[in-house]
């Protein structure tokens, strides 16, 4: 969450995460530290990797 607040700090309107964990595994591998990254910041986060059904989806939402 440091890493992407520094990024917000430095002026960036947007953050692209991803999990690739979750990519290789096909499911999420770290929704924690996602969670994280998502609280910490003000600007929108986009997000890939393990995202394969709405459940997961409506999870991250």
């Amino acid at each position: 969450a440091a890493t992407a607040q520094r990024w917000e700090a430095e002026g960036a309107q947007l953050l692209h995460v991803v999990d690739l964990d979750g990519a290789f595994a096909k499911e999420p591998k770290n929704r924690e530290a996602v969670a994280a990254i998502v609280q910490s910041v003000d600007v929108p986060v986009q997000l890939g990797g393990g995202v394969r059904t709405v459940e997961t989806l409506s999870a991250y939402l």
